[in-house]
């Protein structure tokens, strides 16, 4: 394969962009489900979106891959923690104003995601800044440890 200038980066992107919205979803039902933040699941984000990357750029390497993968895994983290703010979110006026309006509430409102941005910072513990350094660091390692130089 060619130098990164080379590397076409859409499948790369697509693979990226998959494995955010698997990886976030997935764990904010696991939150939904049990009750638990279980922060792991963050750096493993980090893992299927580096895997991801390098997957669909069918094994190119290079640091334009390893920037998606960074961004992917971040939006991954934050598709998680979003899915987790709406359920509780809809949970709360369900409980406040009923279900009639709660039905009303939609998942991609901007009003919505206006507050989760607005309230992010209150639902980012150190714990939560940890496995994001770590699903990070491991997105960007993961195309770079399999990058070879031509």
């Amino acid at each position: 394969m060619g130098n990164a200038e080379e590397v076409s980066l859409t499948p790369a992107m697509l693979g990226g962009g998959l494995a955010a919205a698997a990886g976030g979803g997935i764990w904010g039902l696991i939150v939904i489900a049990t009750g638990y933040v279980i922060g792991i699941m963050a750096w493993g984000i980090g893992l299927l979106a580096g895997c991801a990357v390098v997957f669909f750029s069918r094994g190119q390497k290079g640091t334009p891959l390893q920037v998606i993968a960074v961004l992917s895994s971040v939006l991954g983290i934050a598709i998680g923690k979003y899915v987790t703010f709406f359920h509780f979110l809809k949970k709360a006026i369900t409980e406040r104003y009923g279900l009639e309006v709660a039905s009303k509430v939609s998942l991609f409102s901007g009003r919505v995601v206006q507050a989760f941005i607005e309230g992010i910072g209150s639902m980012v513990s150190d714990a939560d800044i940890l496995w994001v350094i770590l699903a990070v660091t491991t997105a960007w390692s993961v195309p770079k440890m399999l990058w070879t130089k031509d």
